[in-house]
């Protein structure tokens, strides 16, 4: 079955999972595929993720429940049913069944807003990467996005020297921090603020800031700040928290976008941030700490 097969196939059953279901195990695999579909665990097998440009890399951080993993199901959603996004089409992915796994979690976090105990997202050590491959007047160009577990991120803040092993991330061409707005408003804000604190160090100190890497600051769920009064407080912690990124990372003005990441019908600035990725291209001069094959094109082309 052709890819084209595939996700003539993904589309026809998208708006029919109105419940929950059971997680999908697998599903139709790409013939051109190496990769039976699940996210990809290896950073070195994205040598084989090859086209005539480097892949552009997105890196999703936070720590648990910040909405990382119905972020990218949702990209994945707006690809599959419109068929892409701006002037992009949706024509591949070496991870549908991660995308689908993901894209079946956002559904299920939904349907049980009201159970938070059995709110699934990423586990910690579970594969995180998946790959969008977008196609505009007969050119091919991927994407990568990163999700790791908010476990991840947590021992990455704890753990100083564990960042440095993180490939993709030394080598990300956007980093979205994603700030969760509940944490923000509570008595988890200054955990929250000191776990980033630690976190931003440990990034700093392995080089991840580098000048071509674009950095935004994504606080998300925005639609539970309603009264004036939430938006005061709102505004108020914002005003403390991005000064911290600011100043830790070392540039004057980062981005900001607000959003609600499971929100399909308000996705307006989603969308908006998957069109600017989407015809975003790699600019980064690759990193090769461990003189392993990272410079892909170069490498896989030389080799074949």
């Amino acid at each position: 079955m052709t890819m084209e097969s595939n996700l003539d196939l993904l589309q026809n059953n998208v708006g029919k999972h109105t419940e929950a279901a059971a997680v999908p195990e697998s599903t139709v695999q790409n013939d051109n595929s190496v990769f039976i579909g699940e996210a990809l665990n290896d950073d070195e097998k994205l040598n084989l993720l090859m086209t005539d440009t480097k892949p552009y890399i997105t890196i999703l951080v936070g720590f648990e429940g910040y909405g990382k993993t119905s972020f990218v199901a949702t990209c994945y959603h707006i690809l599959l049913t419109d068929g892409g996004i701006g002037e992009y089409k949706f024509c591949d992915s070496d991870t549908l069944v991660g995308l689908e796994r993901r894209s079946f979690l956002r559904r299920f976090n939904a349907a049980m807003e009201s159970v938070p105990s059995t709110t699934k997202r990423t586990i910690r050590g579970e594969a995180h990467l998946l790959t969008f491959h977008l196609s505009k007047d007969g050119k091919e160009k991927i994407t990568i996005f990163s999700d790791h577990s908010g476990e991840d991120y947590r021992t990455y803040a704890n753990q100083k020297d564990e960042i440095k092993n993180d490939v993709l991330i030394q080598n990300a061409d956007r980093i979205l921090f994603f700030v969760d707005i509940p944490s923000l408003l509570d008595s988890k804000f200054l955990r929250m603020t000191e776990e980033y604190k630690n976190l931003l160090t440990n990034m700093k100190s392995a080089g991840i800031f580098r000048q071509q890497t674009k950095i935004m600051l994504l606080f998300n769920k925005i639609d539970i700040v309603n009264d004036d009064t939430e938006k005061e407080r709102y505004e108020e912690k914002k005003k403390v928290l991005i000064p911290i990124f600011a100043s830790i990372i070392g540039i004057n003005n980062i981005q900001t976008i607000e959003l609600t990441s499971n929100n399909i019908d308000k996705s307006d600035h989603l969308k908006s941030l998957l069109q600017d990725i989407a015809q975003s291209d790699s600019i980064q001069t690759w990193i090769d700490n461990n003189e392993s094959d990272l410079d892909w094109v170069k490498k896989f082309i030389k080799e074949q």
